[in-house]
């Protein structure tokens, strides 16, 4: 098949990283593969690092963009393209009035929540054209049907999976992070969070839990994994910073910064806590699960999908420093309810959530719908 992969995002996060993986996965499993993104930004300099080959466009205006719809037409025709899969909506209008007339198969993965209703007469008009919506979870899913104007059998949960043998926890990788930060003793527990550095990932919440813990596990160090994006969430780090400081605990606590491969801080970790106030569905809890770290998570979005009972994992009020405490406590005071976790959440990434069902289930339902 030859598949055009579009996403114009110019940030880094979890929705472009699933957009480059996908790209050099479907590649890999003999697909021919191109990529559409702007001339700038992270995507951009990612790419260079593959063989895929890349279209560049200069303008991400919303609506009519001709320079996109012009290129996207282009592309098309020079390289017999039979799949468009958009990973990034502020382009998905351009996109879709660019093939309307044209014999193509249109998917979109709708990475974000959704909180407007939109089935108005226009987005009824273009959406239409979409073969396929994927939702990354049931959750996602009842979300974009009671949202957008679609038929439900065209909206499908399609989970995007992790490599689950890359995020496999091991010493080296433990060892690694630890000569990354030597100050932090060998003899800590290690509690961390990983994330973009944003209010509504919760840091603040897990920095206010910090005085509770060290109360009853004084041997205990923290970690906040993740940088900022934005002026505005370069803000917030200096308070959450700040905050440390004035409760007297910045001697315990490490931000480290950005990781690229999350499964260096993980091996180093006992705990991982994801306290966002909302995820459409946390695949950084996946990836800690992987890596056999027991997970305590905030009870919003699609959690109860990837953590469905405690057998896996610890799910918690959002916004509530004393509930992470409480659940911190709980483990590191139950070993044997932590070793449990840490094999029952790893049998079920395994068997649910592996990126090889995620790959063979997509190539299949591309290759149903072009009749293949």
């Amino acid at each position: 098949m030859k598949i055009l992969i579009v996403c114009t995002s110019v940030s880094w996060g979890g929705l472009e990283q699933i957009a480059l993986r996908d790209a050099v996965e479907l590649k890999k499993r003999g697909q021919d593969v191109h990529v559409l993104g702007m001339d700038r930004g992270v995507l951009c300099e990612k790419i260079k690092e593959t063989d895929l080959i890349y279209h560049s466009a200069r303008n991400q205006n919303k609506y009519f963009n001709f320079e996109l719809i012009s290129k996207l037409r282009k592309i098309i025709s020079a390289f017999g393209i039979e799949v468009i899969h958009l990973h990034t909506f502020n382009t998905i209008f351009p996109v879709l009035f660019a093939v309307r007339h044209i014999k193509v198969k249109v998917f979109a993965t709708r990475h974000i929540h959704v909180e407007h209703v939109k089935k108005d007469i226009f987005h009824r008009w273009y959406l239409g054209r979409l073969d396929k919506l994927f939702a990354i979870s049931e959750f996602a899913r009842n979300n974009l049907i009671q949202t957008y104007p679609l038929p439900p059998e065209k909206i499908q949960t399609l989970y995007v999976g992790i490599n689950v043998e890359h995020f496999k926890r091991t010493e080296q990788k433990r060892e690694q992070f630890k000569k990354d930060f030597p100050h932090i003793s060998q003899n800590d527990k290690i509690i961390g969070v990983i994330g973009r550095i944003d209010p509504m990932k919760g840091q603040l919440e897990f920095v206010e839990s910090i005085p509770h813990i060290l109360a009853q596990y004084p041997k205990t160090h923290f970690l906040i994994v993740g940088r900022p994006t934005a002026e505005k969430e370069n803000i917030y780090m200096e308070f959450v910073k700040n905050r440390t400081r004035e409760m007297g605990i910045d001697n315990f606590i490490t931000f480290t910064g950005f990781y690229e491969d999350v499964s260096i801080p993980l091996s180093a970790m006992d705990i991982f806590i994801m306290p966002s106030y909302f995820e459409a569905f946390g695949l950084i809890a996946l990836q800690a699960m992987a890596c056999e770290v027991p997970v305590i998570a905030t009870e919003k979005g699609s959690i109860d999908e990837v953590i469905p009972y405690e057998d896996y994992g610890i799910k918690i009020l959002p916004q509530s420093n004393t509930a992470i405490a409480t659940a911190v406590i709980k483990l590191l005071g139950n070993k044997d309810l932590t070793d449990h976790i840490k094999q029952k959440a790893y049998q079920r990434v395994k068997e649910i959530f592996d990126e090889k069902r995620y790959f063979d289930n997509l190539i299949r339902i591309y290759k149903q719908t072009l009749n293949c």
